[in-house]
């Protein structure tokens, strides 16, 4: 599957940047981060991994796979920073 397909079926309507097989989901703020957190805990196509979370006072970060690619969601709340990072697997 092509990683711009896998990012239409999650339904990220951001707009995503792409470069070598990697797509950095343009998230603006604290809103379009809660509201990819729930597109990607809600969706069948990824799994969370459980031992990947990192919650502390200025950063969250976890980690979803499936079998073509890993997701790595992250904030920086110090520093206003939001992102979804999407890369295949090989």
């Amino acid at each position: 599957m092509r990683i711009e397909d896998f990012v239409k079926d999650l339904g990220i309507e951001n707009e995503v940047e792409y470069d070598n097989g990697v797509a950095t989901v343009i998230l603006k703020d604290s809103n379009d981060y809660a509201k990819i957190y729930t597109i990607l805990s809600d969706s069948d196509l990824v799994d969370l991994e459980p031992e990947s979370v990192v919650i502390n006072q200025n950063l969250t970060s976890l980690k979803l796979t499936n079998e073509d690619f890993e997701l790595t969601l992250s904030a920086d709340l110090e520093r206003d920073i939001y992102r979804l990072v999407i890369e295949e697997v090989i």
